[in-house]
């Protein structure tokens, strides 16, 4: 028996205890849609079945888009930016009311242009990844 055997530890091929995979699924592809999992194959390092096995096993949870739901969900977010909008003009008027008195304290503005600036670019990213959903489900749907 070798070292390897000996001590609990396999020296390649299936892990030890595992169940075998005996069973297989034909499927047939494109021109374009094997070159995209080779592609895949090269960017993950993984083999094709283990590529496949694991988008499909280990993402079994179905995606279903609810439209519907996701509408509402881009509203709610929406009306979210409009109220942060809104404090944002309301702090600016504040600010502007106490500079004309000359009670605006530096650092009060120091501090908010670092958290305009937080939020500019969330705001920036946000709408960045709205477009591309938007764009993907377009092809996707064929809108």
């Amino acid at each position: 028996m070798n070292k390897a055997a000996s001590d609990g530890t396999n020296k390649g091929g299936r892990p030890v205890g595992l169940e075998p995979r005996n069973r297989s699924i034909h499927c047939r592809f494109t021109e374009k849609e094997h070159q995209l999992i080779e592609h895949m194959e090269r960017v993950f390092s993984l083999s094709k079945a283990n590529l496949i096995r694991t988008r499909v096993l280990e993402n079994a949870e179905p995606l279903i888009l609810d439209g519907l739901e996701f509408a509402k969900e881009l509203r709610a977010i929406g009306t979210e930016l409009g109220r942060a909008g809104n404090n944002i003009n309301q702090l600016a008027k504040h600010a502007n009311t106490l500079e004309k008195s000359g009670l605006l304290n530096e650092s009060v503005v120091t501090r908010f242009n670092v958290l305009i600036e937080s939020y500019n670019v969330v705001q920036t990213e946000l709408i960045k990844t709205l477009r591309k959903v938007t764009r993907d489900s377009a092809k996707k749907y064929k809108i």
